[in-house]
């Protein structure tokens, strides 16, 4: 778990590639956002899913597993009508037909489950792991899947009492870690192949992505379409402080008067208390950023920093 943009997806790729390098395991990356979205996700959809994927991986498939696997595909095939049953029982067994013919090759199965941070209903997440994910487990496969960063918190966190460990991916706190921030400085230094971004834009960009690997790619893009505009050979300070401005301005809108006093809070105080999911929805969103370099500490995203400074906090 671990905010968006932290770099989840890659550590997940990085994890299927050494256990597929061990030869006997089968190790199926699966992103569920291929599928169906991933609120709307149920058990039996996953079970549809982790169906096809093993599937194509058998050499040759027998008539009784083309026939899993076809109803497979009608589940999750887009349709306006509601299924009449659950086949969730069918399924299970439909996965485990597969697998153990797999076996035959790859005596061990791992799954690896992306896109499920982007859950915002918890309890259908906790009802996903007490479904699917304990089922696939039942049947031997270890799994492996990014989940929300909000099930760290609040009474459903006790859907993750289901699993071996869980590591929280915290953000690089690039004001306090001299290390991350030569970390971020050391990603930007490896794509500019033709050296456009000066120093001073290159630090800037570090600091305004307050550690979140997409925000940094996502701040340094938008800093050389700013550079282009100014008709400019290399990308400068000013371009990146326009780049972040905007970017801040962004993740402003929609925010109701709670959420600011929230964020105002957490600017001037450094505080954070989850009390309701409008606050986790500020962790979900990275208007609220939190690292764990030594000890817990929480800033709002450094683009809103100078926006909030000019709004009246109100009493």
């Amino acid at each position: 778990m671990g905010g968006v943009g932290s770099g989840k997806t890659t550590q997940l790729l990085v994890a299927r590639d050494r256990l597929v390098s061990t030869g006997d395991v089968s190790a199926t990356y699966i992103d569920v956002s291929l599928h169906v979205e991933p609120n709307q996700v149920t058990s039996s959809a996953l079970l549809a899913m982790v169906g096809l994927e093993l599937g194509s991986q058998l050499d040759s498939i027998p008539p009784k597993i083309i026939d899993h696997l076809n109803e497979f595909s009608n589940h999750l095939a887009p349709s306006e009508e509601p299924w009449h049953d659950d086949p969730f029982d069918r399924f299970s067994q439909g996965v485990d037909h597969i697998a153990h013919a797999l076996r035959v090759t790859h005596p061990h199965h791992v799954l690896l489950v992306d896109s499920l941070d982007r859950m915002t209903d918890l309890s259908r997440f906790a009802n996903l792991i007490e479904g699917g994910i304990s089922k696939l487990r039942e049947l031997g496969a270890g799994i492996i899947l990014i989940g929300p960063l909000t099930a760290l918190y609040g009474i459903r966190r006790t859907a993750l009492d289901r699993f071996d460990r869980s590591w929280h991916l915290p953000t690089v706190d690039v004001q306090n870690d001299a290390a991350g921030h030569a970390f971020l400085l050391g990603v930007l230094r490896a794509r500019d192949a033709k050296s456009l971004l000066t120093d001073a834009a290159a630090t800037q960009l570090c600091t305004y992505s307050g550690g979140v690997l997409r925000d940094l790619i996502a701040l340094t893009q938008a800093a050389g379409e700013e550079a282009y505009v100014d008709g400019a050979e290399r990308v400068e300070a000013g371009h990146v402080e326009l780049a972040a401005e905007i970017f801040g301005r962004k993740h402003l809108f929609a925010i109701d008067s709670q959420q600011l006093a929230v964020l105002q809070r957490v600017r001037t105080k450094g505080t954070f208390v989850q009390t309701s999911e409008k606050d986790l929805s500020l962790l979900a969103t990275r208007r609220v950023l939190e690292y764990t370099n030594g000890h817990a500490r929480f800033a709002v995203h450094p683009t809103l920093e100078k926006l909030l400074a000019e709004i009246p906090e109100v009493a």
